[in-house]
């Protein structure tokens, strides 16, 4: 039985103009990157204005990211982490946690059941979101628990 409340945040690559890896060339195709997965401890991850990353803490946040390459919208699994705390900084809330990105960010868009998960999610448009209830979570966190870090050891 999973014991893990799951959330995600979506980072629409082509409206900011960024990845939201630092020093990482926006130009490239992201199947071609390489990410440093070293793990960043209690490092500010996220930011939104949704007041329900007052009560995740605990909780497992994947970061989803949107660009569009080759005249499609992929969307990749790019780093997650667990939510620690929070601060409030003027309109927005700052979420700090232990996580990694990955090494290589996973395709998100031809996994059985994306498409309903990504009508579950608002098509991305709702922000920061507890999807713990949606099945698609556990899918996501499979893919974390077989990458090394924090998350390989995890118990579900």
């Amino acid at each position: 039985m999973n014991q893990n409340n799951f959330y995600i945040q979506y980072h629409n690559a082509d409206k900011l103009r960024c990845f939201p890896t630092e020093k990482t060339d926006f130009n490239s195709l992201i199947s071609k990157i390489t990410l440093n997965d070293d793990i960043k401890e209690h490092d500010s991850w996220i930011y939104t204005k949704k007041k329900t990353a007052k009560k995740a803490t605990n909780g497992i946040c994947f970061l989803i990211v949107g660009k569009t390459e080759n005249k499609i919208k992929n969307y990749y699994l790019w780093s997650c982490f667990k939510i620690e705390d929070y601060e409030e900084n003027l309109d927005r809330i700052i979420v700090i946690g232990t996580g990694q990105d990955l090494k290589k960010p996973i395709l998100l868009n031809n996994l059985p059941d994306f498409i309903s998960f990504k009508k579950f999610c608002g098509n991305f448009g709702i922000g920061f979101q507890n999807i713990t209830k949606n099945d698609f979570s556990l899918k996501l966190f499979s893919y974390i628990k077989d990458n090394k870090g924090i998350f390989s050891q995890a118990n579900q």
